[in-house]
């Protein structure tokens, strides 16, 4: 007998093709949610898109259910972690409008470029312009792309067909994208938007990314520019661009997504010279059909046996592997998180090594975790245990995975390290019962435990010697709001310097990082956040 999938949300046609061809496929668009309870532990996989509810109750019914695809990108819809728990795979369909959300974007930029918006509203009222408004060429301008990933760079590709000039700014990425798609790199942001006549932002939503282009940042940008955001609202700050649109700063925007959404009323709405979209630069026709046959086909990879590309986690199947390497997946997450808030992703590579009793097991899951955890501080929710690998290739890092079963000072010990050995290594290991320690920071020797706010602090070398520093920077920080848990001083010297790790047990405001920095001696500050948010790195 064939699997069964219940379809409880359209799909397109193409996409039920793909089902049909292999799985008996029972669509059910109407089903309610007692219906879907009662039905859903008949069949094998099951479609949806944002409306039906995946939650606890779905799933503890679920007994055949083996695959769940989302018609989209968003799973808020779906509870993943119990999913993943009960070896329930989960698929979605985040490329299928990639090359929809580039057209939006340059629809936007050519509808600015000639004033459309206010021609339009202005013929619509009845007047017909003696003086029509002229407009501007494409040909021969900058376009500033900020964020070169899969939709970034789609845009600069068709921007240069334009005789558009591209840079682009994207720290975690390889240089050889940039020559890929033609686009010149800018080391920073600051730099990127000082060059652009255009400003098109492609970056995901992040603690880093939310707010990135506020009111400094469009007064750096050349009077006349023009702004657009395809990607998630809140990455240009609203209230400063309706500021900078008032003043003649900025010459237009065009906006297809909001911080808070949906929207019906917004400053934006009352500038001629702006054009607003209710996010729906994905929304295509073709873009629909891809949805259709990527969750489709998906699904049934996994029926079959195989790990999609998207697949959102990992069913948990090989229990004597997991009873052994499991425990390792959180340290090796908080290690790849930490590693990239401290260094920077590594884009020229790096190295993962296993030490101890750990070698002895197959260690892909640990891998996995690393990578999602090296991946999220800039990737945010799109990175996962299942596609890190994926999006680490896509953008250009490469890693190496190697096995020892000689760890001298610990039973088990995971090190990673950049490709640059001068700068770029953590090391960290399970005890018990004590739980996660990390034990080297950057050739530093430490006993910290990687949860919460953390501050790691490097000094001229002999600086942390001076007496009275220790209660120095515990005044400086006291005087910030922030309590201090427990305090590392290292007072050997690596590399010309030292450190002080300092764990306030508690939240640390970015002020305490300012006035950290400032203190006479100390050549760097980082805050490391292990417990799902980061930081403007």
């Amino acid at each position: 007998m064939r699997p069964r999938v219940l379809v409880t949300e359209p799909i397109s046609r193409e996409g039920m093709a793909v089902l049909s061809a292999s799985l008996d496929v029972d669509e059910a668009f109407e089903t309610c949610r007692a219906e879907l309870l009662e039905r859903i532990a008949d069949f094998d996989a099951l479609v949806v898109r944002s409306r039906t509810r995946v939650d606890r109750e779905v799933l503890e019914r679920a007994e055949r259910l083996r695959v769940v695809g989302r018609a989209g990108v968003g799973v808020d819809n779906i509870d993943i972690a119990l999913a993943t728990s009960r070896g329930v795979m989960v698929v979605n369909a985040p490329e299928s409008n990639v090359v929809s959300a580039a057209e939006h974007t340059l629809a936007f930029m050519l509808a600015l470029a000639r004033n459309l918006p206010g021609a339009d509203r202005e013929l619509r009222s009845g007047v017909w312009p003696t003086a029509k408004p002229r407009g501007v060429e494409l040909l021969g301008k900058t376009l500033g792309v900020v964020g070169l990933g899969r939709v970034g760079s789609a845009v600069a590709v068709r921007a240069s067909a334009f005789g558009m000039d591209v840079v682009a700014y994207d720290p975690y990425i390889s240089d050889d994208r940039f020559r890929n798609f033609g686009a010149e790199k800018m080391d920073t942001l600051d730099s990127l938007l000082e060059r652009s006549d255009y400003v098109s932002v492609h970056t995901p939503r992040t603690d880093e990314t939310y707010g990135m282009i506020g009111e400094r940042e469009l007064r750096l940008a050349p009077e006349g520019v023009r702004i657009i955001n395809c990607a998630r609202g809140g990455i240009v700050v609203e209230d400063a661009l309706v500021a900078a649109l008032r003043s003649g700063h900025v010459a237009a925007a065009g906006i297809d997504v909001f911080d808070g959404e949906p929207v019906t009323e917004h400053p934006l709405f009352g500038f001629d010279q702006v054009l607003v979209t209710p996010h729906l630069g994905g929304s295509t026709e073709e873009a629909q059909v891809r949805v259709g046959e990527t969750v489709a086909g998906q699904v049934v990879e996994a029926l079959a046996g195989s790990v999609p590309r998207y697949a959102l986690n990992i069913p948990l199947a090989d229990v004597e592997t997991l009873a052994h390497v499991g425990p390792f997946m959180p340290l090796a997450e908080a290690l790849g998180s930490a590693f990239t808030q401290l260094f920077g992703l590594p884009t020229a590579g790096v190295e993962i090594t296993y030490a101890g009793e750990i070698a002895r097991y197959r260690t892909e899951l640990p891998t996995q975790s690393f990578l999602k955890g090296l991946l999220t501080p800039v990737l945010g929710d799109e990175v996962n245990l299942v596609n890190g690998r994926y999006l680490a290739s896509e953008k250009g890092i490469d890693f190496t995975e190697s096995r020892t079963t000689d760890a001298p000072s610990y039973q088990n010990l995971i090190t990673v390290e950049g490709a640059d050995a001068s700068r770029g290594r953590l090391s960290a290991t399970l005890l018990e019962p004590d739980g996660l320690r990390m034990t080297e920071i950057d050739g530093f020797e430490v006993d910290l435990v990687p949860a919460g706010d953390i501050l790691v602090a490097w000094f001229a070398g002999g600086a942390v010697e001076e007496p009275g520093i220790v209660g120095r920077v515990g005044t400086m920080l006291g005087e910030a709001g922030v309590n201090i848990s427990r305090m590392e001083v290292g007072r050997e010297v690596v590399r010309g310097r030292a450190i002080m790790i300092i764990s306030p047990g508690g939240e640390v405001p970015e002020s305490a990082v300012e006035l950290l920095s400032s203190h006479e001696g100390v050549s760097e500050v980082r805050l490391i956040r292990l417990d799902g948010r980061v930081r403007k790195q």
